[in-house]
């Protein structure tokens, strides 16, 4: 992309973002992702290996997520030209072999605790051990879930909206946020890698999502923490817990009868369409050009069409555990 449009140093690349959940990601149908402008295809092998390449045929451009996947490698279907989970290009039709310097770029990709993390700086530079834990995920006495919200906006809007408990109250009364949530104060915390922010409610009702499960009979103590993991990971501790002699609860969480622990990831990027079955429902791979057409997902060619990469954000909240009761109910007329 040219420097006019979008400076190199635009982004933070030397970080690991949420790409996918595993379940997108399959040996059958290629998924094509945008991130930091970068155009990404992600598949399996026939071992089952996540893999993240560039979307681009080294040969003619084609994009790779318009291919197929096959069981060492996905081929385009432009001239056939295959390449191998590493990037390099093994087959090429009426050739005895590949060509070693033809190859597409291949992006560190890492699965843990429920979520496809990306690397998009240079592989020199990975470190695994700085994800972000998520041990909940795996913990049978939390009830997990997932989703993601495509978002016209800013990524470091995402993080914004989730770091600002004040408007707790206001927006989300019938959930996560009560009328008096409004007359305690937000602490800010900075950190070495990002930013901490902790509002603590003493003596007051639960909110209508906390009080759902926990049953409360009385006043609670409850909490929000939010820590940002710059640029991109948010993690939020969240509970409420009964009061217990009029005292305060224990250390944080430990004895709650609701408590929350999420993980947003704000990263910008958007969904493309994918051929063979992808997200626009089926259509043949027959638009090597990626010329926008209807998609029930999103509108392909965003990227294309105006749309600035940096103002697309896929925000992904993944892992909401509940711990001490059932799933709580939502009301669904809020936002």
């Amino acid at each position: 992309m040219s420097q006019a449009i979008l400076p190199d140093k635009f982004f933070l690349r030397e970080a690991w973002y949420m790409v996918a959940w595993p379940h997108e990601v399959s040996a059958q149908t290629p998924l094509a992702r945008t991130v930091l402008g970068d155009d990404l295809v992600l598949f399996r092998t026939a071992a089952g290996e996540a893999v993240a390449l560039e979307d681009r045929c080294a040969h003619r451009l084609a994009p790779l997520s318009k291919g197929r996947i096959e069981a060492d490698g996905i081929r385009c279907m432009y001239h056939g030209v295959k390449f191998g989970a590493a990037g390099q290009c093994i087959e090429i039709p009426a050739q005895p072999q590949g060509h070693p310097n033809m190859c597409v770029r291949r992006y560190p990709l890492v699965e843990k605790d429920g979520f496809l993390w990306i690397w998009m700086g240079v592989p020199e530079k990975v470190d695994p051990t700085k994800i972000i834990d998520a041990p909940w995920a795996h913990d049978p006495r939390w009830v997990p879930s997932q989703g993601y919200l495509h978002v016209h906006a800013h990524m470091s809007l995402v993080a914004d909206n989730l770091l600002d408990f004040g408007h707790l109250p206001f927006v989300h009364p019938n959930t996560v946020g009560a009328a008096q949530q409004a007359d305690f104060s937000t602490q800010v915390t900075p950190l070495d890698e990002g930013v901490q922010s902790d509002r603590w409610y003493i003596d007051v009702p639960a909110s209508r999502f906390h009080q759902s499960v926990g049953r409360f009979p009385g006043n609670v103590d409850a909490w929000h923490c939010f820590r940002w993991h710059l640029p991109a990971v948010m993690s939020l501790d969240s509970g409420s817990a009964a009061r217990v002699g009029g005292g305060t609860l224990p250390a944080q969480g430990a004895s709650a009868a609701r408590h929350t622990a999420i993980r947003h990831g704000a990263t910008a990027g958007v969904l493309r369409r994918s051929s063979m079955g992808g997200a626009d429902g089926g259509r043949a791979a027959d638009d090597l050009c990626n010329v926008p057409r209807g998609c029930s997902a999103r509108p392909p060619g965003e990227a294309r069409k105006g749309i600035h990469p940096a103002d697309a954000t896929l925000h992904f909240r993944g892992c909401d555990g509940t711990l001490g009761g059932g799933r709580p109910t939502i009301d669904s007329r809020e936002t």
